[in-house]
């Protein structure tokens, strides 16, 4: 005799935007364990990211993507995914960007 099972999906909705969405693999900075959806921000003399906060002076103060997955760096810097709008909303810096979805209003 066969057997069923169901499960539900919740959608968590991190993404909701009629802008093209991109993701691209970014470095996380070590000493930081983020959860996914933290906004990030990069270090300019580094070029690393870190949570992006308002009161920092080292170019992370400046929101440039979301982190796309839980990332533990405290014991060094680690790779990460992240998603980020296109030109048209955030800023947009040069490099391979795989779109993931492009919505449009009805």
């Amino acid at each position: 005799m066969a057997s069923f099972s169901s499960a539900t999906f919740t959608p968590d909705r991190l993404i909701a935007s009629e802008d093209e969405i991109l993701s691209r693999k970014v470095t996380i900075l070590s000493g930081q364990n983020l959860v996914r959806g933290a906004v990030l921000g990069k270090v300019t003399a580094s070029g690393k990211y870190v949570l992006s906060l308002s009161g920092s002076s080292d170019g992370s103060e400046v929101p440039d993507a979301i982190l796309a997955t839980d990332t533990g760096a405290s014991g060094g810097d680690k790779e990460a995914g992240s998603t980020r709008r296109s030109s048209r909303g955030w800023s947009s810096r040069p490099g391979t960007k795989r779109r993931l979805s492009k919505r449009r209003a009805a």
